[in-house]
């Protein structure tokens, strides 16, 4: 498991939670950072059950800004879930 292609996957879900595990894996040492790696592994096997992970998931985080106009053209969904 690479712990930053991990949180950017599930960053768009769980926002700031992610971030905060992300900053405390960067500061702990080893043991620290095995307990993060295995939170992050449930969290992602909760979240993507089918497993993304691999680089030809077509699984690409969405945009990080909402773009609105005159037009609707649709629902942006990730991992199931409508975001905007």
């Amino acid at each position: 498991m690479i712990v930053e292609d991990v949180c950017k996957k599930l960053r768009p879900i769980q926002g700031r939670k992610i971030d905060r595990l992300w900053q405390a894996y960067s500061i702990e040492n080893t043991d620290g950072k095995r307990d993060i790696e295995q939170m992050l592994q449930i969290l992602y096997t909760k979240t993507f059950p089918g497993g993304v992970l691999q680089d030809d998931s077509g699984l690409y985080p969405p945009p990080e800004k909402l773009v609105q106009g005159e037009y609707p053209i649709g629902t942006v969904t990730y991992a199931n879930r409508d975001l905007f």
